[in-house]
C-alpha cells in the first residue's frame, strides 16, 4: 500500500504505508520500507528517504456539535508542517465533502454542513511534503437545527414602562414549539417563568415586580430535540411616575384652573377632559410640562 505523486517542479514523492517497494534512480535501485517515504527531485542522484510522521492526535471531540463552525484541535509533533484533514460521509473516507491541508499550529474549523454523522480522518505532513498514515476515522455528529429563534421584541436592554412585557420572535420552520425562560439573574439560577411548550411566537409575562429580568428562548423539534438557547437578553420593568395630587379647582365665569403637585423634573403631564367616565371621546387631550392647566368652562 503506497502513494506516489509528482508536483509542478518534477519532484517525485513516494509514501509506503504497508509492505515495501523498490525505486530505481538511474542504475541504482533502493528499497522503501513500510512507514518510510522518499523524495526524488530533478538533478538528484539519490532519493532522500525519511520516516513518515505519526498521525496527529485529535483532542476534545464533542459527543454532538450543536453550533457552527465545528472546531477541532489537533496535537502534533514538532516536525509536522501541515495536517491533511478529510471529512466524508462514509467511514472509508471516499465520499468526501472536505479535503484540506491545514496549518499544524492552529485550530481547524469547518462550516456549511447539514445535520448528520460524518467521519473525520487526518494525517501529518512534514516539511518535504511527505504524508504519513491517516488515523482511524472518527465519527463527528452534527445537529444544528432547529436554530434558535430570532427575537424581535423587546429590544436588548429595553426599559419597559409597565409591569409586564410582550415577547415576540420569528418563526423557526422546523420547530414544533419553543422553550422560554425568564430569570432574576444572568445564570438562570432564580427562574421566574419557565414555559417549555409554547406553540406561538409571542408571550406576555403578565404582572411582574418592577426590576431587571434576563430571558432566553430555544426551539424544539418534532422529535423532541432541543436546540441551543438564544443569547441571554435583558429587559427592565420600570414603574410609571406617581399620580399627582390635584388641588381643588379654581373656577371663574369662563375658565377652570387646575393645579397639582409637581412630581419631579423631566415629567410631562397628560390632561384629559371628557363627558364620559371611560374617556372614549375626550373634549380635551393635551400634554403639558407645567403642573397646572387652564381650560374654558365647558
Amino acid at each position: 500500500e503506497f502513494r506516489v505523486g509528482v508536483d509542478q517542479e518534477a519532484s517525485t514523492r513516494i509514501e509506503v504505508l504497508d509492505g515495501s517497494i523498490g525505486m530505481k534512480t538511474g542504475r541504482q535501485v533502493s528499497e522503501i520500507k513500510s512507514g518510510y517515504g522518499a523524495v526524488m527531485k530533478k538533478g538528484m542522484k539519490k532519493a532522500l528517504q525519511k520516516k513518515l510522521l505519526q498521525p496527529p492526535r485529535l483532542t476534545e471531540v464533542q459527543e454532538l456539535y450543536r453550533t457552527l463552525p465545528v472546531r477541532l484541535n489537533f496535537q502534533t509533533d514538532p516536525d509536522v508542517a501541515f495536517v491533511h484533514v478529510l471529512l466524508a460521509r462514509d467511514q472509508e473516507l471516499k465520499d468526501r465533502i472536505l479535503d484540506k491541508y491545514h496549518n499544524a499550529d492552529t485550530i481547524f474549523e469547518f462550516i456549511g454542513v447539514e445535520d448528520g454523522t460524518y467521519f473525520l480522518g487526518a494525517s501529518s505532513v512534514d516539511q518535504h511534503n511527505l504524508e504519513g498514515r491517516t488515523f482511524q476515522p472518527v465519527a463527528i455528529h452534527v445537529r444544528i437545527n432547529p436554530l434558535p429563534p430570532l427575537i424581535q421584541s423587546p429590544e436588548p436592554m429595553a426599559e419597559i414602562k409597565d409591569d409586564s412585557a410582550e415577547l415576540q420572535w420569528l418563526t423557526v420552520p422546523d420547530a414544533e414549539k419553543y422553550h422560554l425562560q425568564i430569570a432574576d439573574d444572568r445564570t438562570f439560577e432564580s427562574i421566574v417563568i419557565d414555559e417549555p411548550g409554547l406553540t406561538s411566537e409571542n408571550y406576555n409575562t403578565g404582572h411582574l415586580p418592577y426590576q431587571p429580568y434576563f430571558y432566553r428562548i430555544r426551539s424544539i423539534a418534532a422529535d423532541g430535540y432541543k436546540g441551543v438557547w438564544t443569547d441571554t437578553l435583558m429587559f427592565t420593568l420600570i414603574p410609571p411616575p406617581p399620580v399627582p395630587a390635584v388641588e381643588k379647582p379654581e373656577s371663574s365665569e369662563n375658565t377652570i384652573h387646575l393645579r397639582w403637585k409637581d412630581v419631579g423634573p423631566d415629567i410631562v403631564y397628560r390632561f384629559q377632559l371628557s363627558k364620559s367616565i371611560d374617556f372614549s371621546e375626550p373634549l380635551i387631550d393635551e400634554n403639558t410640562a407645567a403642573a397646572e392647566f387652564t381650560f374654558e368652562r365647558p
